[in-house]
């Protein structure tokens, strides 16, 4: 929407409408976003009605036969507190794996857990 013109208070009233829509039939409303220096700020505002921020990432110390990349897991009301300064908090972190038919999570070092 926000490439449509839209205004970031427009895309967050939607997906506030949506989100009370599904969860009011008893279901989870699950956001896709690209995150850029364009759709922070929206991100930040979405990520404040959501119950948890999950974002999928490369490794940080590159590429691996046997990682993916990284899960970083954190309750949405604490994700702008994370990136914007410098909190106590620290969000979980996972690394993952896919392959043909399954996916694999495990804490960086640990045994992986098939899902």
């Amino acid at each position: 929407m926000l490439d449509l013109g839209e205004d970031v208070e427009v895309v967050v009233d939607f997906v506030g409408r949506c989100k009370r829509i599904v969860e009011s039939n008893g279901g989870r409303l699950v956001v896709g976003l690209f995150l850029d220096e364009f759709t922070h700020p929206l991100v930040c505002r979405l990520v404040r009605l959501a119950h948890y921020y999950l974002g999928f990432e490369p490794l940080v110390s590159g590429s691996s036969s046997d990682v993916s990349g990284q899960l970083t897991v954190v309750p949405g009301h604490l994700y702008c507190q994370v990136h914007d300064s410098a909190q106590e908090f620290k969000p979980m972190l996972l690394h993952y794996r896919v392959s043909d038919t399954t996916v694999q999570f495990f804490s960086p070092g640990q045994s992986r857990i098939v899902l």
